[in-house]
């Protein structure tokens, strides 16, 4: 996941690079832009379901908490303690041990991009 998202990176930097520095026709424009798009459907569906992921457990203990604990036995009573001490620890999912797939790395590879792309325009290569 780590090395999609690296591409996915460049991949729309050179893309957006192609589709302004060079004379296009208008298919090939459209051609690029719907590759742009492409390459953010690619990996925006992995953030979004990291990060609604995230949000539910981070609800998790609040339901455990609300469920009929108080009539169960005491071996119940006691899993259920460990259980939620364990789930109010957030779970990220993180690509390549580095950077966790979210919302917000999602942002920052379009950021990450976009400053490339001004970078290596104002170069004038």
């Amino acid at each position: 996941m780590f090395q999609q998202l690296w591409i996915a990176a460049f991949t729309l930097c050179l893309t957006a690079i192609n589709l302004m520095a060079f004379e296009r026709t208008f298919a090939e424009k459209i051609f690029s832009v719907v590759y742009l798009v492409v390459i953010l459907i690619q990996i925006f569906p992995a953030c979004l379901c990291v990060t609604f992921m995230m949000s539910e457990t981070s609800n998790l203990t609040t339901a455990m908490y609300n469920c009929n604990w108080i009539e169960q036995n005491h071996n119940f009573r006691r899993m259920l303690i460990i259980f939620m001490q364990r789930s109010q620890k957030i779970n990220v999912i993180y690509a390549g041990g580095l950077a966790p797939v979210t919302l917000q790395t999602f942002l920052s590879i379009i950021k990450f991009s976009f400053s490339m792309y001004t970078i290596l325009s104002q170069m004038k290569i």
